[in-house]
């Protein structure tokens, strides 16, 4: 069941919601009511993509955070705060402490990965490939948010020395009662 809002009281559940996380406001934008809403972390866009057709659109930001900013709580106010900015729409966005290993995920998500023949010569080929191409899942933290019509989440890695990430569903935790 959805409960509809009128405008006025959603803007102001959005600003309550993103002040909850506030610890080091930085950036500053207007909300659809002009009310005045910050981010919770200083972050900074690398790239933002419009991605998909006019019929299924998909918006993909790149972002990077400072490592000390990077935690559960900060992260979900980073993506309640991007999100309020670009609403109905499908949304993917990739947030790295490193923007070095951004980049190189960047490009590695571009380059696509070409076919390596199933032999000894192709598997050595491919391994190279890897090893030169691909970003490397430890030494920095990543997260990655996801919001489409049906469901909202992020996983984030736990410690730069470890591939382990946590899911965090914000469509549960929004609506789960203790």
């Amino acid at each position: 069941m959805e409960l509809k809002l009128p405008p006025t009281i959603k803007t102001l559940l959005r600003i309550a919601t993103v002040s909850l996380f506030s610890t080091s406001m930085v950036v500053s934008v207007y909300s659809q009511s002009k009310a005045k809403v910050q981010s919770p972390v200083k972050f900074e866009i690398v790239k933002s993509l419009r991605l998909g057709t006019s019929q299924y659109p998909l918006e993909k930001l790149y972002v990077v955070i400072a490592e000390e900013n990077f935690n559960r709580d900060s992260l979900r106010g980073l993506f309640v705060f991007l999100g309020m900015e670009r609403p109905g729409v499908p949304l993917s966005i990739l947030v790295f402490t490193d923007k070095d290993t951004l980049s190189r995920e960047i490009e590695w998500e571009h380059l696509g990965v070409p076919y390596f023949p199933s032999t000894p010569e192709g598997n050595a080929a491919r391994d190279k490939y890897f090893a030169d191409y691909a970003p490397n899942d430890r030494g920095h933290l990543r997260a990655s948010y996801f919001r489409n019509a049906l469901s909202e989440y992020f996983y984030y890695s736990v410690s730069k020395d470890t591939d382990e990430m946590i899911i965090v569903d914000m469509k549960k935790a929004a609506t789960s009662v203790p």
